[in-house]
C-alpha cells in the first residue's frame, strides 16, 4: 500500500519549508483576504531580501516593508501611500514598481 505525503501542514512549517531568504513571492488575495498568517509569520520567521508581488491591499506589505523583509515590490495598484514612519531606511532599500493597468 502506497502511502501520499502529507499536505496539510502548520503555518510556520510551511514557511520555514518552502520560504526561502531571497525568494520572490506572490501574495494572492484581494484587500479582503490577504494571507495576513503567512505574512506574519514571514516576519517571525525573519525572512530576509524578498521579492514581493501583490495586486492590491497594500497593508500587508506596509508591515512586510516595516519589518525589513522586502527588498523589492512590483505591484499594480496601490490603495494607500506607503509611509513607515519608524522604518524610512528599510524603505529607503526597496524598488517600487507601479504599472498602470
Amino acid at each position: 500500500m502506497m502511502f501520499k505525503e502529507k499536505k496539510l501542514m502548520l503555518m510556520p512549517e510551511a514557511i520555514q519549508r518552502y520560504v526561502k531568504n531571497g525568494d520572490a513571492l506572490y501574495l494572492g488575495g484581494f484587500i479582503q483576504h490577504d494571507p495576513f498568517a503567512a505574512a506574519h509569520e514571514i516576519i517571525r520567521q525573519g525572512k530576509e531580501d524578498l521579492t514581493i508581488s501583490k495586486c492590491a491591499g497594500m497593508i500587508i506589505v506596509d508591515q512586510l516593508i516595516g519589518a525589513g523583509v522586502v527588498k523589492h515590490l512590483t505591484t499594480s495598484v496601490t490603495i494607500q501611500r506607503i509611509k513607515i514612519k519608524s522604518s524610512k531606511k528599510r524603505l529607503d532599500r526597496v524598488f517600487l514598481t507601479k504599472r498602470n493597468i
